[in-house]
């Protein structure tokens, strides 16, 4: 299995969608696992629809996130700096 930073992934992704080949004939062409591919497509398609907001963050009053088994509640005392690592490790 070829391992992958997600800059070559994306290189690698764009020759797939410029190239007339399948999915299957595209990996077998390149030594790619077929799931290797999708789950690389999958990762980086999460990581885009994520917004950073980190550096625009300021707490005037009371501010919450829910996360589904989790509610993070920030106020003005709070440390905005671990938020924003909260927030990076997050995504």
């Amino acid at each position: 299995m070829a391992k992958f930073t997600d800059e070559e992934f994306l290189t690698l992704y764009e020759e797939y969608c410029n190239s007339n080949y399948s999915v299957v004939d595209f990996c077998n062409l390149k030594g790619i696992a077929k799931s290797t591919f999708y789950k690389k497509i999958a990762r980086i398609n999460r990581k885009e629809k994520f917004i950073d907001i980190t550096d625009k963050l300021t707490v005037h009053s009371e501010f919450r996130l829910n996360l589904k088994t989790m509610d993070i509640i920030i106020d003005k005392n709070s440390d905005l700096d671990l938020l924003k690592e909260v927030i990076r490790k997050l995504s």
